[in-house]
């Protein structure tokens, strides 16, 4: 803020206030839990849309104004604990609108939602709704369209990385460019941090406690943060989680006060040093910022941002130093690049004197070690009701697979020493198990030439870990083909501990027949190796028929009626044409006006290429009281292989009642006559 203090900032008031204002909330939150105590319930609630578990709960604006921002609350909170249930962890409850997204599109910024009549982006030129906040699934979907550049954004649950619970917020951005330029887009993300009714906690980053304006830029930006308020007696534990899995590293992270970033879209009044005061006030109001530099997206292309923000996990035992330790709940066992974690010790000064010299120690179980540095790590002194903290980064060389425990001890020189045992779940890496399911080929009733088919193949993870970005693609060296629209490669998603998908692909034959078709399956993970599973299908050759097919309906034929039928003929290999004869029921048809109704079809009128050719009758006898059509034919150049229609004939309905057309082969000349299969029992039926 800059200058005299907005009336505006009345309506945030003092971190006391906020929680008074919005105290009936608790009970809504205790509604939601107690219709879903094991899983997602979400339903509309007034003007917000709320997700919420047995953890926690999200809550989307959906007013018009302020439309498409967030909160998150704990409901149930850390299972252990009584004390932090029904909880903001971002500041807003129900009509959420000081945290907010901006969206920069070729150096001009827009704010994501509603529009604002308050401080956090008001006067900052919004898009347009495409739709939501909506419900789908077990998330909260909402987009806008900001200048051909489509943003949608979508809520939902994510497991913790410290407490291993689905007690966390996920929070991803797809941006899309729908115009036929190139664009330059960025994204700034701001959450008002609250824990309960502390406003101004301080962050926990690696081995700081972050209470004035701080940035991280590139790598320096931690895998992730906490926030707490106190060891020996805490209120919430937040954390922000920035890299690892499926989240999108920030190219730079800001703490500041949130006054600072409520003021301006993009970039914003930044003092190193300062205190999360908001300037004119005397209130903390501590506030963050991701933000993910402009990069050129192309006409089609697609970006998409995913970062959390939730629970914290740290295991805390208190005393005259109290000690708490954090660490990932869970670890994969990899032979091959050995996963790096964090361990971060935080330590509180609860006693009544100075504690000097003070040191912690970690101890590590078999199969890990310290990537760097040593076991031992001083802190000196440390005031009463101070704190302070320390990392040590581990590698998960050759782990024992199951539960394990990296223990931390405290001591200082004039003080009992404390210790803690931070639990840790060590998973067997992914492992994904490919089936390929056999696939039929069917006989086209139409062409009766082998038809389109699917193959299907069963992927399946039986490792203890996630398998991330599972991707599966086909490919065949001859005689299959993928079908109109249909990709070589399918993206199957991430796939739990057992969890199984499904993935086919529409496929067409191009010619070639045989029992043993071969074809690979190809897949690939993050977290696996690539596979390549072979399959063959069998391919049967090209049937050869002959058969009439009406180009009327029959069935609605009436008295008087002209009905047009085709002799057809598929697959018959060096024909050069034939003698047949069509028989029909005199009583119920007669083909109109004698010879002229019958006429040459496309076989008789163009040759493999196409072109036009003359071919002559040697024979047509038309004979309306048999009921007989006799011709023989010659085709001056052969078909090598002939599918279409030979001869057509234009009949009249005389007679009311059923018959059928029938068809006799004197000779025919190709090659494969004898596999010939006459279909001629079409009945029809004259009203």
């Amino acid at each position: 803020m800059r200058g005299v203090v907005p009336p505006v900032l009345k309506q945030r008031g003092m971190a006391w206030m906020k929680i008074l204002m919005r105290l009936h909330l608790i009970l809504l939150a205790g509604f939601i839990l107690s219709i879903a105590p094991s899983g997602a319930a979400a339903a509309p609630m007034g003007e917000d849309f709320v997700l919420a578990n047995e953890y926690i709960a999200i809550t989307v604006n959906g007013s018009g104004e302020n439309t498409g921002r967030f909160s998150v609350n704990t409901t149930g909170g850390d299972p252990l604990r009584s004390d932090d249930d029904n909880k903001p962890l971002i500041y807003g409850r129900t009509n959420p609108w000081t945290s907010f997204t901006t969206v920069r599109v070729d150096s001009r910024d827009y704010v994501f939602g509603g529009p604002t009549f308050k401080r956090a982006g008001q006067g900052v030129p919004v898009g347009d709704r495409v739709k939501g906040p909506e419900l789908v699934g077990d998330t909260i979907v909402t987009t806008y369209e900001m200048d051909r550049v489509q943003v949608t954004q979508t809520l939902g649950f994510a497991r913790s990385l410290t407490t291993g619970l689905k007690d966390t917020a996920r929070i991803e951005y797809v941006i899309a460019n729908r115009g036929n330029v190139e664009r330059r887009v960025g994204l700034r993300v701001v959450l008002d941090t609250m824990l309960g009714a502390n406003d101004g906690a301080p962050f926990r980053v690696q081995e700081q406690s972050v209470l004035s304006d701080l940035s991280f830029l590139g790598q320096e930006v931690p895998q992730f943060w906490q926030a707490f308020d106190s060891l020996s007696l805490p209120q919430v534990t937040a954390q922000g989680t920035l890299k690892g899995n499926e989240l999108t590293p920030p190219d730079r992270i800001f703490f500041t006060n949130w006054g600072s970033v409520a003021d301006a879209p993009w970039d914003f009044d930044f003092i190193p040093q300062r205190d999360f005061t908001r300037a004119g006030e005397f209130e903390l109001d501590s506030a963050m910022a991701l933000m993910w530099e402009p990069v050129t997206v192309g006409p089609g292309q697609t970006v998409t941002y995913v970062s959390h923000y939730g629970m914290g996990g740290i295991t805390i035992a208190p005393g005259k130093l109290s000690l708490g330790v954090t660490a990932p709940a869970q670890v994969v066992a990899r032979t091959e690049s050995p996963e790096e974690f964090s361990v971060i010790a935080y330590v509180e000064n609860s006693g009544e004197g100075k504690a000097l010299d003070v040191a912690a120690i970690i101890t590590l179980p078999n199969g890990f070690e310290l990537v760097d540095g040593s076991s031992v790590k001083t802190l000196g002194d440390i005031e009463v009701n101070a704190s302070a903290q320390v990392r040590w980064q581990v590698r998960a060389v050759q782990p024992k697979i199951g539960m394990t425990e990296i223990g931390v001890q405290v001591e200082a020189k004039n003080s009992e020493s404390n210790q803690v045992s931070r639990r840790l779940e060590v998973l067997a890496p992914a492992r994904l198990v490919v089936d390929v399911e056999a696939a039929e080929v069917p006989i086209n009733d139409t062409t009766w030439a082998p038809g389109a088919f699917k193959v299907k193949t069963r992927i399946t993870n039986t490792g203890g870990a996630s398998a991330r970005k599972v991707t599966a693609a086909f490919q065949s060296p001859i005689g299959i083909a993928l079908a109109k629209g249909e990709a070589e490669r399918k993206f199957a998603g991430d796939l739990a501990p057992g969890q199984t998908e499904v993935v086919a692909w529409n496929l067409v034959p191009t010619g070639v027949t045989g029992n043993a078709i071969p074809y690979t399956i190809r897949t690939v993970s993050t977290d696996t190796k690539d596979t390549a599973v072979n399959g063959t299908v069998a391919i049967p050759p090209s049937q050869s028929a002959i058969w009439w097919e009406w180009l009327t309906e029959p069935a609605a034929m009436r008295t008087g009626n002209v009905l047009i039928g085709q002799l057809q003929v598929a697959n018959l290999a060096e024909f050069t044409g034939g003698e047949a004869v069509i028989s029909f029921d005199p009583a119920v048809v007669q083909v109109v006006g004698g010879r002229l109704g019958v006429s040459q079809g496309t076989l008789m009128r163009f040759d493999a290429q196409e072109n036009p050719v003359v071919s002559k009758w040697g024979q047509l006898v038309v004979d309306n009281k048999r009921g007989e059509i006799r011709f023989t034919v010659d085709l001056p150049t052969p078909l090598v292989r002939a599918s279409g229609d030979w001869v057509e004939v234009g009949f009249k309905a005389v007679g009311s009642k059923s018959s059928v057309i029938d068809i006799q082969l004197a000779d025919i000349a190709a090659t494969n006559r004898e596999e010939i299969s006459v279909r001629s029992k079409n009945p029809f039926v004259v009203r």
